[in-house]
């Protein structure tokens, strides 16, 4: 068994996108060198990241008090958070960007469903 990984390994043992591994080892919450223009990564240093890789930001932060997650919302609407995302860029559900998420009032998410007739769900 070879001693390194690829960046490809790495991504597939952690469940992690290419670009997120390679952002991690520029950043250095991932430790690997550069050989031949090609990141290697020991085994040991791979399966520490796959078993806990590293949050950047505060994007994994719980949103404020009295606010819902998109992921709440969505729930809450009964769509997916894609489609959420969606309606909050083009205007068509409140929503305030803090703490690096999108935080949205339960009453913004009761207020668009009265707007497109359906049933509020009390949270």
């Amino acid at each position: 068994m070879k001693d390194y990984c690829t960046v490809k390994e790495v991504s597939a043992m952690s469940g992690s996108r290419r670009e997120t591994v390679l952002r991690h080892l520029k950043q250095g919450t991932l430790k690997g060198n550069m050989v031949n223009r090609r990141w290697l990564i020991s085994r040991d240093e791979a399966e520490r990241f796959a078993a806990d890789p590293p949050r950047v930001g505060t994007i994994w932060s719980p949103p404020p008090a009295g606010f819902l997650s998109v992921e709440e919302a969505a729930e809450m609407v009964g769509q997916g958070e894609h489609l959420v995302r969606d309606h909050i860029r083009v205007g068509k559900l409140k929503a305030r960007f803090l703490g690096g998420r999108w935080c949205i009032k339960p009453k913004d998410v009761e207020n668009y469903l009265a707007e497109r007739g359906q049933n509020s769900v009390s949270c």
